[in-house]
């Protein structure tokens, strides 16, 4: 059901690893797609109050919109090379 999506996942170690929200991945991939894939600190934080008002998004931090932006670049120089 759409209304019981999962924020959280335990990892091998047994920790609870927050998980962002389909809204907050779309707004990220965004601003990815028409202002920069490389965000500086302004606009990181900018980001991270945007994701936090989402429903589910209250703990995100910092390290979070940092690690996506990497995975997204990352994503998208390995599909360039295909």
């Amino acid at each position: 059901m759409e209304g019981d999506y999962q924020h959280a996942e335990t990892s091998a170690a047994g920790a609870k690893r927050q998980r962002l929200s389909p809204d907050a991945r779309k707004l990220l991939k965004d601003f990815a797609e028409h202002v920069s894939m490389y965000p500086d600190s302004h606009q990181r934080q900018h980001l991270l109050d945007q994701v936090r008002r989402l429903h589910g998004c209250g703990q995100a931090d910092a390290k979070h919109i940092t690690a996506w932006f990497q995975r997204y670049r990352a994503t998208v120089r390995k599909n360039q090379c295909k």
